[in-house]
């Protein structure tokens, strides 16, 4: 997997504008890949991002920015709350993530047989 800096921008989506407008802004950075223009790792766009290693990764960042901003929205201003907000935004682009990776078939670098 690509290093990038989606991920932070996924959960301060979420931090920043809330859980509504932090869904949306990701919904829009998904559409705008999606229909191929260069936004994802590598300078790539394409549907076919959503089928592949990555997929279970972006369509993380979307319920990421929401949950991240839902717990945020009720923190009431308190620092450990909007810490938490991170770090369950976090997991749950990993828990998305990586068992999309161990169950997509031909993934690359995966040993079959």
């Amino acid at each position: 997997m690509p290093i990038v800096l989606s991920t932070l921008f996924a959960i301060l989506s979420g931090l920043l504008l809330g859980s509504r407008w932090g869904l949306t802004s990701m919904a829009l950075y998904l559409l705008v890949g999606a229909i191929g223009i260069p936004v994802f790792a590598g300078g790539r766009g394409g549907f076919a991002h959503f089928l592949g290693p990555t997929g279970g990764y972006l369509f993380g960042y979307l319920w990421a920015s929401w949950i991240t901003g839902f717990i945020s929205e009720r923190s009431r201003g308190r620092i450990t709350v909007d810490i938490l907000a991170v770090v369950v935004g976090s997991l749950t682009i990993y828990a998305l993530g990586v068992p999309w990776l161990k169950w997509l078939p031909n993934c690359p670098g995966k040993k079959h047989g």
